[in-house]
């Protein structure tokens, strides 16, 4: 623990608040794999040894181990075992009264949905549309050809005078895009990563006649 600690301590205050560690940032970042500190762990022959495979030319850390190094309280008061003085029912290593996470789990949790792409996708006899769910390890290249980078067509800019064919457009302009919603903002992630405060997306629709197959059932006044 003396050896993790001091690798940590290299950054300064980063992991500390005052003289406490900050456990939850140590563990985000490993977590996410933090190049700085991934590499900073791993330039240490002791950490590599016990946290880390050596496979071919490849060295691969147990983020794992690591993270489980942090979660237990023990381990940071010189204590000689990471398990508590009761006996009970765990999970991950926590006991079921000690546990503080949830995760939802819901059906196509590990999927990304095509959606529609055009009207053929939308338009069927049965008004179902054709929208597969693309699984992110079965479908991986799938998935990458959908994220992929777009060319967005049909700009038009809506002025005081009217409306004008255009082929660019300004960072003082308002952007109306029509299409899929996740296709849209995978098209301006590059451009506006880190530049968003809020998205509101998916809002209530609003029919002026109600149709049965509508599976949302949103308000309508004319029901």
């Amino acid at each position: 623990m003396k050896t993790l600690k001091d690798i940590l301590s290299s950054f300064g205050d980063k992991y500390f608040i005052g003289n406490e560690l900050n456990k939850a940032k140590v563990i985000q970042d490993i977590d996410r794999y933090d190049e700085e500190l991934i590499l900073a762990l791993l330039s240490n022959e002791l950490v590599k040894k016990h946290y880390a495979k050596q496979i071919g030319e490849y060295t691969l850390i147990e983020t794992n181990k690591l993270i489980e190094s942090f979660e237990m309280d023990d381990y940071w008061m010189d204590s000689y075992t990471k398990y508590s003085k009761k006996i009970g029912l765990t999970v991950n290593g926590r006991f079921l009264d000690e546990s503080t996470e949830a995760v939802l789990d819901f059906p196509y949790k590990d999927t990304v949905l095509k959606a529609g792409m055009s009207k053929e996708d939308v338009e069927k006899e049965d008004l179902l549309p054709n929208e597969p769910f693309y699984n992110e390890v079965v479908a991986a290249e799938e998935i990458d050809t959908l994220l992929d980078k777009k060319i967005l067509v049909n700009a038009k800019r809506y002025t005081a005078e009217g409306v004008e064919d255009t082929a660019e457009f300004s960072e003082e302009d308002n952007l109306i895009l029509k299409g899929n919603n996740l296709l849209a903002l995978h098209s301006l992630k590059e451009k506006y990563s880190g530049k968003v405060k809020m998205i509101y997306i998916d809002v209530p629709y609003y029919f002026i006649t109600n149709k049965e197959y509508d599976a949302f059932k949103y308000f309508d006044l004319s029901i």
